[in-house]
C-alpha cells in the first residue's frame, strides 16, 4: 500500500516510471537551483524524458506569452523536425533563443485561446487543425496539455505520434513532471519582475504593520493562591467567549487549569515551562502559542506577563496581556513563503540581489550575487568592494552614471565589465534604484545578472555578420527584402550596382523593381514570386533586368518567406549577377557547336575517303587474291605477294585512321563478353608468325598456369592490341627472338609482356612512343614504315578497358612492351565447347546472288564466291536483284549498299517486308563504309551480317558457311516452298 504522503499521480505508476519521473524532477531542480545557466539544456532533458515516458515521436515545451492581448507560444524545448533547407536554417538560427508560433488556427492555438487540453488521435478530423506545411512530418496523434502554476496558464506541452494515441490515463503518470515544468516557467517568469515583487512585499508588510497597530490586546490576571483567573471582555471576545456583564471582565475558578486545557497540545509543555520559569525568576513572560477558539479552531496568541512573589519568594499572582496575532502569523507565513519563492526565482534565474544603506554604509549581497562574483559566504562586503569589482577602465563611467541617477532619484540598467574575486573577467547586467525617504535617497537596491555568455554570443554574431557582409561585398551578391503584408522595400549597395544605380535610392519600391524585369520574363517571374508568397516556400529563378542605360543583365534570385517580429511577412533573398556566366555559357555553346560541326565534317570526310579508297582497293586486293589462286611461277608469285602486302599496308593505314577517329569522337565502345583467352593469344601470334619465319626469328609464348581460360572482356580489341605490339616487336627485330609472357597480378588483372632482342629505344624517345604519328626514327630515311598510330590506338583501348600500358627499354638491349588490364574469370561457354569438339563440316555448294553497280566489284565478289564452289548470278542494282529473287531460288545474297536506281538499304528493306518466300533469305550488306556504327545500322534494317570492302576470301567463306549451314539445318524437306534452296550437286 502506498504511503499516505505519496504523490497521488505516482500511486498508479509502475516503479520504473516513478523513478524516472522523480529523477527528472531532481535533475531540473538541481540545474535551476545551481544557477549554472544551462536552462535550455534542462528543458531539452525534460522534453526528452516526457517523450520517452509517453512513447511520443516529437513534441515541444513552450511558454505562453501575450502580445497586444493575443496569446502566442515561445519554445523552451522543441524536437528538431526540420524537413528542408529553409526549416533547417530556421531551427539553427532561432532554436537557441526559442521559436515563436503565433498562428492560432492550429491544434496548439486552440489550447492557447481556450486554455483547454486537446487530445486528437485523428488530427485531420479535429475542428482546430489548420493543416500542415508541405514536407512537414506526419501528425498521427496529438496531445496539447496546458500547464498552470499559481493559478496562471504559463506553458503548453505538445506531444505527437504516440503509437496507441493519447488518453488522460496515459498522461496521468507524468503529472508531477508537468507541474514541475509549470512551476519552473512561472518562477522564471516571476524573476524577471523582481522589483515589482519586492515592491508588493513591502506594501504587504506595511499593511501588516497597520493591522497590528489597530489591534487591542486582552487583559488577564491569575491569582495563584486562590486559583482564580480574571479575563477582560476584550480577551473573551478574542477567544470566542461571550463577554461579561461587567465592563472589566469576569472571574473564573480553576483558571490555570482552564488556561492550559485550551492550549494546543503541541504547545502545552512549552507554555507550562515558560510559566514555571517566570514564576520562579520573576522575569517577564513573553510567548506565542496556539489557543483553541470557542468554535474549535486555533488562534495564535502573543502573551506577555509579569509574576509577583510574596516575601518568601513564592509566586502569588501573575498579570499580563494576550494579543490575537493570528493574522500577523498568517502574514508572516505569507511573507516567508514569498521570500522563499523570490529566493528560488532569483536562484533559478541567476539574478542576484544587493542593497546598500547610504546612511550606515552597510552592504548586503545574497548568495547568487556572491556566486556571480566568486565571493565566499563569510567575506564581509564593503562599499569599496562595489567599485573594486568593476573593471578598472569602466569605474569612472559607472560611478558618474550611478551618481547621476541617484541625484535624479531615477533607476538604472547597464551592462558593466567586472573582475571576480578569482580574477575571471565577466559582464554583469546591473539594475538599481534608490529608496527614497523625505525626498532623498537612503538606500540603493538592485540586482546583478551574469550576461557574459550572451555578450559572447552577440560578439560572435557581430563577427559573423561582419564576415558575411565582407563575403557578400567580395562576391558581389546583393541582398534585398520587401514586405508582403505592409508596404516596405529595401536592398543593399550590391543590388544598386547590379541594377546600375548609384547610392541608396529611397524611392526604390517593389513596383520599380517590377519595371526592371525584362518584358519577356515578366509573367514567368511574377508567377514564381506569387507561388512562393502563397505557399510560403522558397523561390529560385533567373531573369533579365533592364538597367537605366537600357543594357541588360542576367540575374539569379534565391528568396524565401520570413515572418518578422510584428507578425508581418516579408520576402527576402539574394541577387547574383550571372551576366558573365550566361555570356560564357553562350560562347562555350557556340564553340561546342562549331567543334561538333567540325568533328562531323571530319568524320564525314574520313568516311568518304575510306569509302573512296576501299572501293578501288577492293578491286586491287580482290584481283590479287584471285591471281594468287592461279598457276604462277616464283617471280609472278612474288609480284602478287608484293601487291597484296602493299594493299594490306594501305588498308591498315585506313583502319588506323578510322580507329583513332572513333576514339577521339567517343564512339569506340568496349564490348564485354566471355571468350577463350588461350585461343585468342594463339590466334594473335599466328598472325605474326609468318613475318617472324621470314626473318628467322623465334617467337615463344609463356602463359602462367593460373591464367584462366575463359575471361570476360573485348576479345577483338584485346587481339588488336596484342597483334599490334607483337607485330611491332617482329618488325623492329632483325635477329634473335620475340618472347610473350602472360601472368596474373592482383585480383582479376592479367599482364601481357612482349620482349624482343631488337635495337632498343633511346631514353629521350620512350615517353613519346605512344604519341600519335610518333616513330623511334622520325627521319625520312627510317628503315621501318608505319602510320605511327598503332601504339596510340593500343594505349586508348587499354585505358578504356581500365588498364595500363607502358614500355621498358635501353638502347641496344631490346624493348619490353607491356599492358595490364582486368579480365575476370567467367564460366565456359557451352556453345563454344561444342563447336570445338565438333568442328563444322564442309558446306555443300549453293547458289549466291551478287549485287553491285561497279563491274570490278561484281567480278571480284563473283570470283571469290565461285572459288568456294558456289554457283553465282549477278545484278547491277536493287531492282534487278528483286527481279532475280522473284524468278530464281537463291541460298544467299551479297548486297552492295551504295547503288543507283535502288540502293542496297532500300532493297534489303523491301526484301524483308515483301512477304515472299525469299523474305527471310540471308542477305549480307557489302560496303566500303567502315565507320563506327555501320554494322549495327545495317543489321537494324534487316541485313544478316556485314562485310566491309575490300573483300577477302576468308570473310566471304565465314559468312556464307554460317548462313548456309543454319539455313539447311532448319529447312523442311520441301525447302523450295520456304524460299531456301536444298543441297544441290
Amino acid at each position: 500500500m502506498a504511503d499516505r504522503h505519496s504523490t497521488p499521480a505516482l500511486e498508479n505508476a509502475d516503479i520504473a516510471t516513478a523513478n524516472e519521473v522523480l529523477a527528472a524532477i531532481a535533475r531540473v531542480q538541481s540545474v535551476f537551483i545551481s544557477g549554472e545557466g544551462a536552462e535550455r539544456e534542462a528543458f531539452d532533458d525534460l522534453l526528452e524524458t516526457v517523450l520517452r515516458l509517453t512513447k511520443s515521436e516529437y513534441g515541444f515545451i513552450g511558454e505562453v506569452l501575450q502580445d497586444a492581448g493575443r496569446p502566442y507560444l515561445k519554445t523552451w524545448a522543441i524536437t528538431d523536425i526540420s524537413w528542408n533547407e529553409q526549416t533547417r536554417e530556421f531551427y539553427e538560427t532561432n532554436a537557441e533563443n526559442g521559436l515563436e508560433f503565433r498562428n492560432l488556427d492550429t491544434l496548439f492555438g486552440y489550447s492557447l485561446k481556450t486554455g483547454d487540453r486537446v487530445i486528437a488521435n485523428t488530427p485531420v478530423e479535429h475542428a482546430a487543425v489548420g493543416g500542415l506545411p508541405p514536407g512537414h512530418p506526419p501528425l498521427n496523434a496529438y496531445a496539447g496539455i496546458p500547464l498552470h502554476s499559481h493559478g496562471e496558464f504559463v506553458a503548453l506541452l505538445g506531444l505527437a505520434n504516440r503509437p496507441d494515441g493519447y488518453t488522460d490515463a496515459a498522461l496521468k503518470d507524468i503529472s508531477p513532471l508537468l507541474q514541475t515544468i509549470g512551476d519552473i516557467i512561472y518562477a522564471r517568469r516571476t524573476s524577471s519582475d523582481r522589483d515589482n515583487v519586492l515592491q508588493r512585499l513591502a506594501e504587504s508588510e506595511r499593511r501588516f504593520s497597520l493591522a497590528i497597530a489597530g489591534m487591542t490586546a486582552g487583559i488577564w490576571e491569575v491569582d495563584l493562591v486562590n486559583d482564580e483567573l480574571f479575563t477582560s471582555n476584550r480577551l473573551l471576545e478574542i477567544i470566542g467567549r461571550p463577554p461579561s456583564a461587567e465592563d472589566r471582565g469576569t472571574y473564573a475558578r480553576d483558571g490555570l487549569d482552564l488556561l492550559l486545557s485550551r492550549i494546543h497540545p503541541d504547545d502545552r509543555t512549552r507554555v507550562h515551562e515558560a510559566l514555571q520559569h517566570a514564576w520562579t525568576t520573576c522575569e517577564p513572560l513573553e510567548i506565542a502559542y496556539r489557543f483553541q477558539h470557542a468554535d474549535g479552531h486555533y488562534l495564535h496568541l502573543h502573551v506577555r506577563g509579569q509574576a509577583e512573589q510574596d516575601m518568601s519568594g513564592c509566586a502569588i499572582r501573575m498579570a499580563g496581556s494576550a494579543e490575537d496575532i493570528t493574522e500577523k502569523m498568517r502574514l508572516v507565513d505569507v511573507e516567508e513563503r514569498t521570500r522563499a519563492r523570490l529566493a528560488a526565482v532569483t536562484e533559478l534565474s541567476g539574478i542576484g540581489s544587493w542593497e546598500v544603506d547610504l546612511l550606515t554604509g552597510a552592504v548586503e549581497w545574497d548568495a547568487t550575487t556572491r556566486r556571480i562574483l566568486d565571493v565566499p559566504p563569510n567575506r564581509e562586503i564593503t562599499r569599496e568592494d562595489l567599485i573594486s569589482f568593476i573593471a578598472e577602465e569602466a569605474r569612472a563611467d559607472v560611478r558618474t552614471t550611478v551618481d547621476g541617477f541617484i541625484g535624479d532619484l531615477g533607476s538604472w540598467d547597464m551592462e558593466v565589465p567586472m573582475v571576480t574575486a578569482r580574477g575571471r573577467r565577466i559582464w554583469v547586467q546591473v539594475v538599481g534604484k534608490p529608496v527614497i525617504a523625505d525626498g532623498r535617497a537612503i538606500k540603493l537596491i538592485g540586482s546583478y545578472r551574469d550576461v557574459t555568455e550572451r555578450r559572447s554570443r552577440e560578439a560572435e554574431m557581430a563577427t559573423l555578420s561582419s564576415r558575411l557582409s565582407m563575403a557578400l561585398e567580395a562576391s558581389a551578391v546583393g541582398v534585398w527584402e520587401f514586405g508582403i503584408d505592409k508596404p516596405y522595400f529595401w536592398w543593399d549597395e550590391a543590388c544598386n550596382r547590379i541594377f546600375g544605380r548609384e547610392g541608396f535610392d529611397e524611392e526604390m519600391t517593389f513596383q520599380k523593381w517590377r519595371e526592371c524585369v525584362h518584358p519577356d520574363d515578366f509573367h514567368r517571374v511574377m508567377a514564381v514570386v506569387d507561388e512562393a508568397i502563397e505557399s510560403g516556400g522558397p523561390a529560385i529563378f533567373e531573369y533579365r533586368a533592364i538597367l537605366p542605360d537600357d543594357s541588360v543583365r542576367h540575374v539569379r534570385v534565391s528568396a524565401s518567406i520570413v515572418r518578422r517580429y510584428d507578425g508581418s511577412r516579408v520576402i527576402s533573398g539574394t541577387n547574383f549577377d550571372i551576366t558573365d556566366d550566361v555570356n560564357t555559357a553562350r560562347e562555350l555553346d557556340r564553340r561546342r557547336k562549331e567543334a561538333e560541326q567540325a568533328n562531323a565534317a571530319k568524320s564525314q570526310f574520313l568516311a568518304n575517303m575510306s569509302h573512296e579508297i576501299r572501293t578501288p582497293l577492293n578491286g586491287v586486293l580482290g584481283m590479287a587474291q584471285l591471281l594468287k589462286m592461279t598457276h604462277l611461277d616464283g617471280v609472278q608469285a612474288n609480284y602478287v605477294e608484293t601487291l597484296q602486302s602493299s594493299g594490306r599496308a594501305l588498308l591498315s593505314l585506313i583502319e588506323d585512321v578510322l580507329d583513332i577517329s572513333k576514339i577521339e569522337s567517343g564512339v569506340a565502345e568496349a564490348a564485354f563478353e566471355p571468350f577463350d583467352l588461350h585461343d585468342m593469344v594463339a590466334d594473335a601470334l599466328r598472325v605474326v608468325e609468318p613475318m617472324a619465319r621470314e626473318k628467322g626469328l623465334a617467337v615463344a609464348c609463356d602463359m602462367a598456369a593460373d591464367v584462366p581460360a575463359i575471361v570476360g572482356g573485348d576479345e577483338a580489341r584485346l587481339r588488336q592490341v596484342l597483334i599490334n605490339i607483337a607485330g611491332n616487336a617482329v618488325k623492329f627485330t632483325d635477329t634473335g627472338h620475340v618472347d610473350v609472357r602472360i601472368y596474373r597480378t592482383e585480383g582479376d588483372r592479367i599482364r601481357f609482356e612482349v620482349r624482343d632482342s631488337g635495337p632498343g629505344i633511346p631514353q629521350d624517345r620512350l615517353e613519346h612512343v605512344f604519341d600519335r604519328f610518333a616513330q623511334v626514327d622520325a627521319s625520312v630515311t627510317r628503315k621501318h614504315g608505319g602510320s605511327g598510330l598503332g601504339l596510340t590506338i593500343c594505349r586508348e583501348i587499354v585505358r578504356q578497358a581500365g588498364g595500363e600500358i607502358g614500355v621498358d627499354s635501353r638502347l641496344g638491349e631490346g624493348a619490353c612492351f607491356w599492358f595490364e588490364l582486368p579480365l575476370p574469370q567467367m564460366a565456359a561457354v557451352e556453345d563454344e565447347d561444342l563447336r570445338r569438339e565438333n568442328p563444322a563440316l564442309p558446306v555443300a555448294p549453293g547458289r549466291i546472288l551478287v549485287v553491285d553497280d561497279v563491274e570490278t566489284n561484281r567480278v571480284v565478289a563473283a570470283a571469290l564466291v565461285r572459288s568456294l564452289g558456289h554457283e553465282v548470278d549477278t545484278a547491277t542494282d536493287g531492282l534487278e536483284a528483286i527481279e532475280a529473287l522473284a524468278n530464281t531460288p537463291y541460298d544467299a545474297v551479297l548486297m552492295d549498299i551504295q547503288m543507283p536506281v535502288m540502293s542496297g538499304e532500300d532493297t534489303i528493306i523491301q526484301i524483308r517486308s515483301s512477304g515472299e518466300r525469299w523474305a527471310d533469305l540471308p542477305v549480307f550488306a557489302v560496303t566500303a563504309d567502315a565507320t563506327a556504327g555501320a554494322r549495327e545500322r545495317y543489321l537494324d534494317i534487316g541485313a544478316t551480317d556485314y562485310l566491309s570492302k575490300p573483300l577477302d576470301l576468308e570473310s566471304v567463306r565465314r559468312v556464307l558457311d554460317a548462313a548456309l549451314s543454319a539455313e539447311r539445318e532448319s529447312a523442311e524437306p520441301d525447302s523450295l516452298e520456304t524460299g531456301g534452296r536444298a543441297a544441290s550437286g
